[in-house]
């Protein structure tokens, strides 16, 4: 009920859809036919249209975007969430952290500035070789294609300011992070420095990621940070284990601190359904254990727990002190046709570790290889209902990788019946099903109707074997954000109750 209370209010706080005036677009002059498709596409289906002005147009955090948006002769900052595509015609589409669009970001005579902190789902591409002209007309705006070099595209702004999303855990307190973007277009280069504040470590942790185009389907990165890492954020989005350890102590994730520097180089290959992003990489890091550990008497607030050992208090695992190289080859993939959506990644790392003390065992910290999966896909069955998958795996192939790579189940981001993280090692499976039923009968106030899934899921975790699976059958009913559900292992007949929030996964 606690849980509940507290999403409902932020739901009033986030206010109601904006009324926006539509303008028409009229495509006076279309271009190629490759230019003229870009442009249909863009403008087929419901969508918003924002006209140009002078200034950046910002899609912010308090306002409802429901459906794809299209700006016409202007740059566009998104700042919120926009549950379609983002289109800019004649201007560039710049990502600030906790920006979010779930579709596609176009941008046509102009680039696509991504932030490590805001997420793409359908993928970006842009077009620099050509753009549209834009001349007011009595209903809206009239487009005519023109050819560019590469040299005419330029940002409006190309310096703001960028808030990392705040977070809340059992290890950091709150982390507040706050710096600079900068985008310099006519270098096809944005650059995103951050220093965030974490309360309950007294620390301040910088970071540096530089992003350069090599052309329109190929991107280097660099990047620079120190901060405190996990190998568990799979398991609930951020926001989710963010209010989870606030209100409840119940943090999904272990944690280490350290320094990481990285390069990598990713290629987009576009297809009507799919966009597939290949990369590789080069990583080194230097870490170490961070609190709390077994002895802590103290740690940052919460409603619940926070003075239990198996809540806020909960020990990390601990890390020796060491660096660690390591080589990365993997893929992301995002495809979707006829009502199917999916999304799978895989990072395959090959890696030595170097303990700085001498009398560490080199067997524990050696040579390794180790493969990462994860992925959804969901599917259409009957009318509004729906099937869907989540899967998470992790393999060793070669060696014993350093503690820094172990991996864990337990709790109720996982497997509920299990004390939050009881297991660990460097095998690891888990499978999530659910048969997704929406009640369209039932309106719940605020957040609308709920759904009904039927849900269930395996898992384990060991090392250096296929682990044994735990099997878990119940079933979950949802409104909006807020969730309970009631879960049982066949095998033993334990059974867990449980109220959350669900955002993702």
């Amino acid at each position: 009920m606690i849980r509940a209370a507290v999403f409902g209010a932020l739901l009033l706080a986030s206010g109601a859809l904006g009324a926006r005036a539509q303008i028409a677009i009229h495509v006076v002059d279309s271009g190629p036919a490759l230019a003229a498709r870009i442009v249909a596409s863009a403008v087929t289906g419901p969508h918003d249209v924002v006209g140009p002005d002078s200034t950046p147009a910002v899609l912010t955090r308090e306002r409802e975007h429901p459906r794809s948006v299209v700006v016409v002769a202007r740059d566009v900052v998104v700042e919120g969430r926009v549950d379609g595509d983002v289109t800019a015609i004649g201007g560039n589409i710049i990502m600030h952290p906790g920006g979010s669009i779930a579709g596609r970001a176009v941008a046509i005579g102009g680039g696509v500035y991504e932030s490590s902190l805001a997420r793409i789902g359908g993928g970006a591409e842009e077009f620099r070789d050509f753009t549209y002209d834009a001349a007011r007309v009595p209903d809206g705006v009239a487009l005519s294609y023109r050819a560019l070099r590469a040299d005419d595209v330029a940002v409006a702004q190309p310096i703001g300011v960028g808030f990392s999303t705040p977070t809340y855990d059992r290890s950091n307190g709150i982390s507040l992070g706050l710096g600079p973007d900068v985008q310099l277009a006519r270098w096809s280069t944005s650059i995103e420095a951050r220093i965030t504040y974490r309360s309950q470590l007294g620390a301040w942790d910088p970071s540096f990621t530089a992003t350069h185009r090599l052309g329109a389907r190929t991107s280097l990165r660099l990047g620079a940070r120190r901060g405190t890492f996990s190998n568990d954020d799979w398991i609930w989005p951020d926001l989710v284990n963010s209010f989870e350890t606030l209100l409840l102590g119940e943090d999904s994730r272990n944690y280490y601190r350290g320094t990481r520097e990285r390069a990598s180089m990713d290629w987009k290959i576009d297809r009507a359904t799919a966009v597939l992003k290949p990369y590789v990489a080069f990583a080194h890091e230097h870490t170490g254990s961070v609190r709390p550990a077994y002895a802590a008497a103290d740690g940052p607030w919460s409603l619940i727990g926070r003075h239990g050992r198996n809540d806020m208090l909960r020990p990390n695992f601990q890390v020796l002190p060491a660096h660690l190289y390591s080589a990365h080859a993997g893929l992301q993939l995002d495809w979707s046709t006829q009502g199917i959506a999916s999304h799978a990644s895989l990072d395959q790392e090959v890696g030595r570790s170097s303990p700085d003390c001498i009398a560490c065992s080199a067997v524990a910290h050696g040579a390794f290889a180790q493969t990462t999966v994860d992925g959804f896909i969901t599917f259409p069955t009957f009318g509004t209902q729906s099937l869907r998958f989540d899967v998470h795996g992790v393999m060793t192939s070669h060696g014993i990788p350093p503690e820094r790579r172990m991996v864990f189940l337990g709790g109720p981001g996982t497997l509920p019946t299990e004390p939050m993280l009881e297991h660990g090692g460097n095998e690891l499976l888990f499978v999530d099903a659910r048969y997704e039923i929406p009640v369209p009968r039932v309106s719940v106030p605020i957040v609308g109707p709920p759904t009904l899934a039927l849900r269930t899921a395996l898992g384990g975790v060991t090392v250096n074997q296929f682990p044994s699976l735990t099997q878990l059958v119940g079933v979950r009913l949802a409104a909006g954000f807020i969730y309970g559900e009631v879960l049982m292992e066949p095998a033993t007949r334990h059974a867990h109750g449980d109220i959350g929030i669900t955002i993702g996964r």
